[in-house]
């Protein structure tokens, strides 16, 4: 059937979101099959199964889903689908596709960027799994950029917090979105090295509480992991006398960019509350600009 999505596209020369996004998920049902097959070929002979996760993940097109670039999981529908697809399909091993998912609305679609990686630990939630392994290209999250500190280091071990920001900040191994459903259900996150799989990687753990002896001896878990770096931003920064003492400016600021649907990655203010300055992703300076102005 892509055949005769392409050839219409063709004849229409042009495409809509929803053909861009079930003709990219081809490569995931196209390479998921050719392992599957492999695995079960000799001398292999493994018995395993394969799973369409469009059959299973389902995202949510209600409103909460429009207002953010977040793909939403409708948790407890897949979990019903998972349930009866494992009924179906009794199995030890699966091989499922990633990156793909179907709309509440019975529409194919993707779960965007880092959609694979977002995809395994949204399976490792609905089997309530005792890890999620991620497989990758590096040996674990770095202390820094290896690209500018030569001299970085793999972290062992970080808490979900730290691991958030770092990715939040630069550190391309990791995406906040693919450690969310992980969160709730406390469940730990390797990320290991497909090229070195004899690496132990980084763990990803919920937050450890410290006790007064643990900060004393200066635990080596502790104190600075890493530092991490973005690109490509810009200050919005709003300042003036008749600011003082006036409540609601702030108020005012955010809520124009919250309905521009511009994220602040970072907030101050003056003590003297003479200015509010914010950094912004650089793609939406001018949109911010102009949403300030508005209020």
């Amino acid at each position: 059937d892509i055949r005769d999505l392409l050839r219409g596209i063709w004849i229409a020369r042009s495409a809509s979101e929803q053909l861009r996004e079930l003709i990219s998920g081809y490569g995931e049902l196209w390479s998921t099959q050719l392992v599957w097959g492999v695995l079960q070929s000799p001398p292999n002979n493994v018995k395993c199964s394969w799973m369409d996760a469009r059959d299973v993940l389902m995202v949510r097109k209600d409103a909460a889903a429009t207002i953010t670039s977040r793909r939403l999981v409708a948790w407890d529908q897949s979990q019903r689908n998972l349930e009866n697809w494992l009924k179906i399909n009794p199995t030890d091993v699966v091989i499922c596709t990633g990156f793909i998912a179907t709309g509440t609305d019975g529409v194919s679609t993707t779960l965007g960027r880092n959609g694979s990686d977002y995809s395994a630990t949204c399976f490792a939630k609905l089997l309530n799994a005792a890890v999620c392994e991620i497989w990758t290209d590096v040996d674990g999250v770095y202390s820094a950029d290896p690209r500018s500190v030569p001299d970085a280091i793999v972290i062992d071990s970080l808490s979900y917090k730290e691991a958030a920001e770092l990715a939040y900040f630069g550190a391309k191994v990791l995406h906040p979105d693919s450690m969310s459903p992980l969160v709730s259900n406390s469940i730990p996150m390797r990320i290991r090295n497909s090229y070195n799989p004899s690496a132990i990687g980084t763990l990803v753990r919920t937050d450890r509480v410290l006790s007064e002896s643990d900060v004393k001896i200066l635990d080596p878990s502790v104190g600075v992991k890493g530092f991490s770096i973005m690109d490509n931003i810009s200050l919005v920064n709003v300042e003036g006398s008749g600011m003082i003492g006036v409540p609601g400016i702030a108020g005012r600021m955010f809520n124009a960019l919250f309905e521009a649907n511009i994220s602040c990655i970072l907030i101050a203010q003056a003590s003297s509350e003479y200015s509010i300055c914010a950094a912004i992703p650089a793609a939406s300076g001018e949109a911010a600009e102009r949403a300030i102005r508005r209020a």
